[in-house]
């Protein structure tokens, strides 16, 4: 692995509305980024700007320039969308991915698609946008919130289409589609609340969209743009072949006392809630915005469960059955990754990697694809240093059963604010990191982000 390291000072990007540096672009957290093969440039949506959502769109392209790229300013923060479009008011963190010119959605392809995740925040969270419309906190007045949908501001659709040449987004609220949920209740995912989830994974082979939902129990939800269906799959309990216990998969926390032990060949995977007479893992996934990736080769869908350590694969093309609502085939496979989590028990302070112990495990990590393996990164649990971001990151080859490799990494950017420059394939050549820490150890400033590559 090769890492370069770009000074965000040389080109001193703002954008048109913001004057202060660190509510710029490496002052952030949950931003999002997608590669564009056209333009051969990262474009981004969203996140947390200087402690707001942030409404501002930017691109950045690595070039020949003497600083070695260069960010553009696409939409700024309070430009109104043009008749007939929408901007997302106070986008958060959530999906963001461009459809291949191949994919099976022949209407989304070659665009940029938006889904809302885990912001239940009101219209004018934005603090650029409460000035625009006159708002003295985030709620605003019915008068205040009419006007801001007036001019085209939506903060109840789910999924958005960029459309760059007008300025603005088309949005998909559900409408003519259908929802299956298998014989079971589910509540309906065009109206429920997005911080249900946090996360996406699009499979263009197909036409796509998975997402892990948390409704009480934990569900999977594909979004068919091809059919315009919605199919829940109910991923509340997991069958081990090995021991034939039914794990329940929760972001429960053992109780006092109680052992995260083996199920068969898979050590510290489970524990035995006695209280409620049934065997838990953590297999909550919903909030895992960044950490989710899908072989568009086979369908197999990825996700690292923040509170054990274990890479499960959910089988997105399998058999599926319809039993206590739609199921569908996942496991666990290989070698755990060598983690804190939320467990106690599997506390590695004393194992390497040298980990600190953190109670909240949710959206801290980074799964991305890269030289034929599945790269992983945890600021959670991997703490050290003085800026409290990770020296090193763990990769393993896809297919490999085996452990982790260590991989040394520079303390300068955080775990949820990079993106893979191909997406969809394996063999990624490339990795974007952008720090939502201060950047410079000595200073504490926003000055660096960085680009990994062969």
């Amino acid at each position: 692995m090769k890492l370069t390291r770009y000074d965000y000072r040389a080109q001193g990007f703002l954008f048109s509305d913001r004057t202060v540096a660190p509510l710029q672009m490496i002052g952030t957290k949950h931003v999002n980024y997608a590669f564009d093969p056209v333009g051969q440039r990262y474009v981004q949506h969203a996140g947390d700007f200087g402690m707001s959502t942030c409404q501002s769109m930017c691109s950045l392209t690595f070039d020949d320039t003497a600083r070695g790229y260069t960010f553009r300013e696409l939409l700024n923060e309070d430009r109104n969308p043009p008749p007939g479009k929408v901007r997302p008011s106070s986008p958060d963190d959530g999906y963001w991915f461009r459809v291949p010119d191949d994919s099976a959605w022949t209407d989304g392809r070659g665009r940029f698609v938006w889904m809302r995740g885990g912001d239940g925040e009101p219209m004018f969270y934005n603090a650029v946008l409460r000035r625009k419309f006159g708002s003295g906190d985030s709620n605003g007045t019915a008068a205040q919130i009419a006007a801001a949908k007036a001019a085209g501001w939506d903060i109840a659709s789910k999924i958005y289409l960029w459309d760059e040449a007008a300025g603005g987004f088309d949005a998909i609220d559900g409408t003519g589609w259908t929802q299956d949920n298998g014989g079971i209740y589910w509540p309906n995912v065009w109206t429920a609340g997005s911080a249900t989830s946090r996360n996406g994974a699009f499979d263009p082979t197909t036409g796509c969209l998975w997402r892990f939902y948390n409704f009480g129990s934990v569900a999977l939800g594909c979004f068919d743009f091809v059919r315009k269906t919605v199919t829940i799959f109910n991923v509340s309990s997991w069958m081990s072949p090995e021991t034939g216990r039914r794990i329940f998969m929760d972001g429960l926390m053992p109780t006092a006392g109680a052992v995260v032990e083996a199920d068969g060949s898979r050590p510290l995977l489970c524990w035995n809630d006695r209280a409620a007479g049934r065997w838990r893992t953590y297999g909550e996934f919903s909030w895992e915005h960044k950490a989710t990736w899908l072989d568009p080769r086979d369908g197999r869908l990825y996700v690292v469960s923040p509170g054990t350590g274990y890479l499960w694969a959910f089988e997105t093309r399998g058999t599926r059955t319809k039993v206590d609502g739609w199921k569908l085939p996942f496991a666990p496979v290989g070698q755990r990754v060598p983690l804190v989590g939320c467990y106690p028990a599997l506390n590695s302070r004393t194992a390497w990697p040298p980990v600190a112990y953190n109670g909240d495990v949710r959206m801290n990590s980074l799964l991305l694809p890269f030289l034929g393996g599945l790269l992983y990164l945890s600021c959670s649990h991997h703490d050290s240093g003085v800026s409290g971001e990770p020296h090193y990151a763990l990769w393993r080859r896809l297919g490999d059963l085996g452990p982790w490799a260590v991989v040394s990494m520079p303390q300068e950017f955080a775990a949820n604010t990079g993106a893979a420059r191909d997406a969809y394939s394996i063999d990624n050549p490339e990795l974007l990191l952008i720090s939502q820490a201060y950047t410079d150890i000595e200073t504490q400033l926003y000055r660096y982000f960085w680009r990994a590559t062969a």
